[in-house]
């Protein structure tokens, strides 16, 4: 969730299995909250695990992660951008499935 200085609130929806970064800025105002049941872990121990074996299975399967996450991203973000005001709002209710294609 995004904390805006005028008091909005953006929600960002994520599914089991999806890796939430730490903000790239602390002064973004992001939480990480969770409806059910969750685990977190520290990674940072990985990184120079990773930077020693660019070729390792977990750099492969870490990047292939970070391409998926960024996909979505761009695709949500050329998605929101096709819809009118009022479609915007009624995907807020439906999901992202809506408009029906």
């Amino acid at each position: 969730m995004a904390l805006f200085p005028d008091g909005r609130r953006q929600i960002y929806l994520a599914l089991p299995g999806d890796l939430l970064d730490a903000p790239a800025s602390d002064d973004l105002g992001l939480l990480h909250l969770a409806l059910v049941p969750a685990q977190s872990a520290d990674a940072s121990a990985l990184l120079p695990a990773m930077e020693k074996a660019p070729g390792s299975s977990l750099t492969r399967a870490w990047r292939e992660a970070r391409h998926a996450a960024e996909a979505r991203h761009i695709r949500q973000i050329l998605r929101l951008g096709r819809l009118t005001a009022c479609e915007r709002t009624a995907s807020v209710s439906c999901g992202p499935a809506w408009p029906p294609a």
